[in-house]
């Protein structure tokens, strides 16, 4: 289920937003509202009313900043996150493995830019979307920040209601 977010955003305006993002070159064209809702995970018609593209700028994020959240068919970064019992958080999985999540999230913010086709991005859907499905085959990296930073409202896409 969807439902209609309060406050409409204005381009080129700044906006301060937490919660999962990318990086722009994985998002493909942005004007293939089907395309993305697959690759970000949005249930089908999540993107009808339109969407908004917020690109991160200031700085990117330190690893203390976010969380490691896999990709996005890692429903709310849960391994299986799409299903009715989800598997443990993506952090959680690694940490399991012995792996070093601090040294992962460093790794990952060495890799951050917000500039040019990698500068970290979010997709900010007209409709609030509810319930999120497994994007397959399209998934695309995502991470998770824990405390809002700032994003330029850099377009508006139409969809096809």
């Amino acid at each position: 289920m969807a439902t209609l977010l309060n406050t409409p955003l204005a381009v080129g305006t700044v906006v301060q937003r937490a919660g999962f993002f990318t990086k722009r070159h994985t998002l493909g064209d942005l004007s293939d509202g089907r395309e993305l809702e697959r690759r970000i995970g949005y249930s089908p018609g999540t993107l009808g009313s339109g969407w908004y593209l917020l690109l991160m700028i200031g700085r990117p994020p330190g690893p203390d900043e976010f969380t490691l959240a896999g990709f996005s068919h890692f429903s709310g970064g849960h391994v299986r996150g799409h299903k009715a019992v989800k598997g443990e958080h993506v952090e959680e999985s690694l940490r399991a493995q012995s792996i070093d999540v601090l040294r992962s999230r460093a790794i990952s913010a060495r890799n951050f830019s917000i500039e040019g086709p990698q500068r970290l991005a979010k997709i900010h859907p007209v409709l609030r979307c509810q319930v999120y499905w497994h994007p397959d085959p399209n998934p695309i990296p995502q991470w998770q920040l824990t405390e809002p930073m700032e994003f330029l409202v850099s377009a508006f896409y139409r969809g096809a209601e």
